[in-house]
């Protein structure tokens, strides 16, 4: 028999127990602890710009992501500093995504189950967090981190918020969220009404997750519209797998554009069987095109993965920007 431990039902192996009460966030939540395809196309799309990038949108997300940018006329040796780019992960597993966006300078809230939280995600970042001394070098102290990634209301619903800084500029702060909970129980409103993105990498592969992710999303897009803040996008990772048991790409642009009325454009794909040639440059296939699902997403070969930037509409039928 399955040894088991008392800790958010998982098992000495560090995998969820299916149980139905947990399903499918059980089955969901063993995934937290490997890396998918979705994350990599992800990091290299905005962590790694390429001449070949033709996308208006991914050459602004790519400078976003950049802390420090050199500018126009200034001296190569000089650089200008930009506003920090302010990023909600969604299931961030193991924080691959959300630690390449903040080592690059952006300052990145990451969720996920809080067992997923606590036994992947946490340990991973005290691994790649930056070590300040604690004497009186002040050059060597830890610095303050941003406000709005400190939790400043309901902390006993958050007890798996941490933070760390990384990287020159960056900053990474963790909290357990549950797209089937209402999202002001679990955040604080300062951590959803300040966002410039929010990601999720390869998140709704499963039909039964993809309502709870977009619920979330629309929550985050609601409560922007009503403070009249900027309203975030959305970069949705995705990778096809066509089977009863998984989420198409048709049924995902359908509750995007259909159900929920939002505007999405697909910024880059490549197959997935290219992936471990990571020496090819050309191996990415790169899009500005809008998506229109019935032209085809399925026309394309069978395994890839793609990168959809998601934004709502204004009821006049213009985007929020």
């Amino acid at each position: 028999e399955e040894e088991e431990d008392d800790d958010d039902g998982v098992d000495s192996s560090g995998f969820f127990l299916l149980s139905a009460e947990t399903y499918p966030y059980a089955l969901a939540g063993k995934t937290g602890f490997q890396i998918w395809p979705g994350a990599r196309i992800l990091v290299d799309v905005l962590t790694f710009p390429r001449h070949s990038d033709d996308s208006t949108a991914l050459h602004y997300w790519q400078q976003r992501m950049f802390r420090q940018q050199l500018q126009p006329g200034v001296d190569s040796n000089t650089t200008a500093s930009s506003p920090p780019c302010h990023v909600l992960e969604l299931g961030a597993g193991v924080g691959v995504v959300g630690t390449c966006l903040a080592a690059c300078g952006a300052e990145v809230l990451m969720t996920d189950l809080p067992t997923v939280v606590t036994k992947s995600l946490i340990p991973n970042l005290r691994r790649n967090a930056v070590r300040y001394n604690s004497n009186n070098d002040t050059r060597q102290q830890s610095p303050a981190p941003p406000n709005w990634l400190q939790q400043t209301e309901n902390d006993a619903k958050c007890r798996h918020e941490a933070i760390f800084s990384i990287g020159h500029a960056g900053w990474v702060a963790t909290a357990a969220l549950d797209w089937t909970k209402p999202l002001h129980q679990q955040l604080s409103t300062c951590q959803y009404q300040t966002l410039d993105l929010i990601i999720a990498s390869d998140c709704v592969w499963l039909a039964s997750m993809l309502d709870g992710v977009l619920s979330t999303v629309q929550t985050i897009f609601d409560a922007a519209a009503a403070a009249n803040s900027n309203t975030p996008k959305l970069l949705l990772s995705f990778q096809r797998r066509d089977s009863e048991m998984f989420t198409n790409v048709d049924r995902v642009l359908h509750e995007i554009q259909q159900v929920r009325g939002w505007h999405v454009s697909c910024l880059a794909w490549y197959p997935v069987s290219n992936l471990e040639n990571s020496d090819n440059e050309n191996h990415v296939q790169y899009s500005n095109q809008t998506v229109d699902p019935s032209d085809g997403a399925g026309k394309l070969a069978d395994n890839e993965v793609f990168l959809f930037e998601v934004s709502p509409i204004h009821p006049n039928g213009a985007m929020r920007c």
